[in-house]
């Protein structure tokens, strides 16, 4: 989706008010109607929303306001895969729930930072500026310089697609590009599509659909189970037979790797084993589909114990989430 000259990356769906305040959809109207009171919001949020612009002016101004009542939030900026350096990274980088002024300026190690990012292959050209959104989400007022949205060849050829929970979208990870998702997409030299659910990844029919026919990606992760222990074994399992196989299906040149829960505080709690029941159901179902595009792996071999989850016994710290990176890249590599 294209704002003013900026490309508002991972959105689906846009829309301006009378007074020209802009807000954004992850996924469409009509797959939007069908998620829960949490998943719409998540839906309005931000996770993996990026701002990517050329800057061709000595600087823009960007007017916008966090969705989040009574918080501010830092935005990110990267020159490409390179992260803006301080203390430019802590002026005019704030965003509240009242109109703030984003300034961006491009730096004056430019020349320096397109010579490492060749050298290094990075994936992104130090020309394209990223704005990583608050996962709060945002309205965005006016974008105030020349700039310009980047083209083809400035952008990663190769595409990642990951679905998921809160997990996915890198709650604890402290910085979004920690995550594991993000980690996974920078390993592969691929542009990532985060569209993790909050609380909320619940397998929606219309989340597969949109995901089936408007996505474009060459691989995707898909974490299932943590946000739906709740809903009884039988609709997990008419959930996860409807979610998979129209995904790889739509996509039958791209691998589906399939994983379901994580080691959570469900499976301390051994008189509850719904997520051990959970995990059965996904490995069974997904060998009775055999599609040739799908590969399983078990949650447990991503995140075995509790010994990097946080103190809610749900979410992996930094160092959890760089462990599921890690076996989730070494899975990838062998399957892909």
């Amino acid at each position: 989706m294209i704002y003013k000259g900026v490309e508002i990356f991972n959105v689906a769906y846009l829309s301006t008010d009378e007074n020209g305040v802009t807000r954004t959809l992850r996924v469409p109207p009509e797959a939007d109607a069908a998620l829960s009171e949490q998943g719409k919001l998540m839906n309005r949020g931000s996770t993996g929303v990026e701002l990517r612009f050329i800057l061709h002016s000595d600087e823009v101004r960007i007017i916008m306001r966090g969705l989040a009542e009574g918080i501010a939030q830092n935005i990110t900026v990267l020159y490409g895969d390179i992260i803006i350096d301080w203390p430019e990274s802590t002026a005019n980088k704030l965003v509240s729930d009242q109109m703030s002024e984003i300034v961006i300026k491009k730096p004056s190690t430019f020349d320096s930072l397109c010579e490492l990012a060749k050298k290094y292959s990075h994936r992104f050209s130090p020309e394209v500026i990223r704005v990583l959104m608050p996962a709060g989400g945002f309205e965005i007022c006016d974008v105030v310089g020349d700039v310009t949205p980047p083209t083809a060849e400035y952008l990663p050829k190769r595409k990642y697609l990951a679905y998921g929970s809160s997990i996915t979208a890198g709650s604890i990870a402290v910085y979004y590009e920690n995550c594991y998702a993000a980690r996974i997409a920078r390993h592969f030299g691929a542009d990532l599509q985060n569209l993790a659910f909050a609380g909320s990844a619940e397998l929606e029919r219309e989340v597969a659909d949109f995901i089936a026919n408007e996505c474009e990606f060459d691989f995707a992760t898909l974490e299932m189970g943590i946000n739906i222990l709740h809903i009884g074994p039988e609709e997990y399992e008419r959930r996860v037979r409807y979610f998979v196989p129209t995904i790889a299906n739509g996509h039958p040149d791209a691998t589906i790797f399939v994983t379901d829960v994580y080691y959570c505080i469900s499976d301390l709690n051994k008189d509850d084993g719904r997520a051990a029941e959970y995990r059965e159901i996904v490995e069974r179902v997904t060998s009775e589909l055999n599609l040739p595009n799908v590969r399983y792996i078990n949650g447990l071999n991503l995140l075995e114990n509790e010994e990097l989850l946080a103190a809610g016994l749900v979410h992996p710290t930094p160092y959890g989430q760089e462990l599921i990176a890690k076996r989730f890249i070494e899975f990838i590599d062998g399957n892909m």
